[in-house]
């Protein structure tokens, strides 16, 4: 096998235990919340990968799974957020790259499934908003 199909072969195998790691670890909505408000608290130029993996060893060492499983749930809802239309759910982005978010996305950002899409871990989008559509009746309950 050459050198480029074997690492590109690695990163696949690489990507899908990512995957299976971060959906065996869901994590609670009030988890997620406490994730994006310290996000919130980050400069813009800040709020990257980089910035997610430091809040993630924060607020959940030692748990080094929770920690992973929010970081890319995480990553995985500002790449919706950024890249498809939600409208209903989220406002567009603003100046300094925030979004204000309806809490039932949070919740979902923790249970719902991750997937590999164009080389990053991401949302189905409708299966995505149905279950933020179940949480938001859930949480309205609450």
């Amino acid at each position: 096998m050459g050198g480029k199909k074997k690492r590109a072969t690695q990163r696949r195998r690489g990507a899908k235990e990512v995957i299976a790691r971060v959906n065996a670890h869901p994590i609670p909505h009030e988890d997620m919340l406490r994730f994006a408000e310290e996000a919130g608290h980050l400069e813009a130029d800040e709020r990257d990968f980089e910035g997610h993996a430091l809040i993630a060893v924060r607020l959940f060492s030692p748990d080094r799974d929770k920690g992973v499983s929010a970081m890319f749930r995480m990553e995985a809802l500002a790449r919706l957020l950024i890249e498809e239309d939600i409208p209903g759910w989220a406002r567009p982005v603003k100046p300094d790259g925030s979004v204000l978010t309806h809490p039932a996305l949070f919740a979902a950002a923790g249970v719902a499934t991750l997937v590999e899409k164009a080389g990053d871990l991401a949302f189905n989008r409708d299966e995505f908003l149905q279950k933020a559509f179940e949480l938001a009746k859930a949480l309205r309950k609450e």
